[in-house]
């Protein structure tokens, strides 16, 4: 596999058309796109047809939204939720084979949210505070959790994707992000035992830069740790910046915030797929800065 630079886009909002994807080509020197599924809507015909015939590139088919995919679900001890996920993944999978993409990331979810009370709220208040006394107290409580859910949780997440493998295309690969929520699942501990069961390159990692510098901030995992323990089941990698001294949360332009992007560039092997991952409210001039900031920092 080469190297491919790529823009993630969300293919069911109404500003991606087909013009968009013509000045992204001719503009931005880029052919490749990441598409960000919601729902598993269909895709605009024109735009199919774009990706079949190679007018554009899909580099990865990435979930964004939709209890089927939840990875609460994948990890349930209930044999029909792990089969509802396994059937969600199998219609992602036909999607990426109509778009010729060659692997799949789903985005880790909160798995111990019940009925609307999220116990990491505490967390993110005290991040927005700067209060890093209450962040170090709620952290190392949510580390509990954490803990104390994986074994259980993991064992049934390997049964999900041992399904999931059986019952996908082989050309089409399953690859955990980063999370961006503390109480996120899967999560590092758990990818890591996940990969040691399952020795394929059908089931691989992508980097996620905000995910990670936000969790770091936050007293988790840093950017480092992940890119690490991961390494080997590397299989591309988001690109976007957060800002850790500011107390805000959001996607930023690479260059606009505190991630180490010299690491990040050591990081990455050759054969990678790096994707510019903005928010959708991006402007023309913040695409254009990224791409070069990327370029300029041997990233893309």
């Amino acid at each position: 596999m080469t190297m491919l630079q790529a823009v993630s886009i969300y293919p069911h909002d109404q500003n991606f058309t087909e013009d968009a994807l013509r000045d992204f080509a001719l503009g931005y020197k880029i052919d490749s796109f990441s598409l960000t599924l919601e729902n598993f809507h269909p895709l605009k015909p024109w735009a199919q047809d774009a990706f079949w015939k190679r007018k554009a590139n899909a580099v990865c088919v990435r979930n964004a939204a939709g209890r089927e995919l939840d990875e609460a679900l994948s990890a349930s001890p209930d044999p029909a939720n792990r089969a509802r996920f396994v059937s969600a993944l199998a219609q992602m999978a036909h999607i990426a084979e109509c778009v010729k993409s060659p692997v799949i990331v789903l985005e880790p979810r909160p798995a111990l949210i019940l009925h609307g009370h999220d116990p990491a709220a505490e967390l993110f208040a005290a991040f927005e505070k700067k209060d890093d006394a209450k962040m170090q107290e709620v952290s190392a409580d949510l580390r509990k959790r954490q803990n104390e859910r994986s074994e259980r949780l993991t064992l049934n997440l390997c049964r999900s994707v041992h399904d999931a493998l059986k019952t996908l295309p082989d050309n089409v690969g399953i690859a955990f992000s980063t999370p961006a929520h503390p109480l996120a699942f899967p999560f590092l501990r758990d990818i890591v035992t996940l990969f040691g069961e399952f020795r394929t390159d059908r089931l691989s990692y992508f980097h996620d830069t905000y995910s990670a510098e936000y969790l770091s901030a936050l007293g988790f995992e840093s950017q480092e740790s992940w890119l690490k323990s991961l390494d080997t089941r590397l299989a591309g990698a988001f690109f976007s910046d957060f800002n850790s001294r500011s107390g805000k949360l959001g996607r930023l332009p690479p260059g606009a915030g505190s991630v180490d992007w010299k690491l990040i560039s050591n990081s990455l092997a050759e054969p990678t797929i790096r994707v510019l991952d903005l928010p959708r409210d991006a402007s023309a001039f913040h695409y254009q800065m990224s791409l070069e900031y990327l370029r300029l920092n041997t990233i893309f």
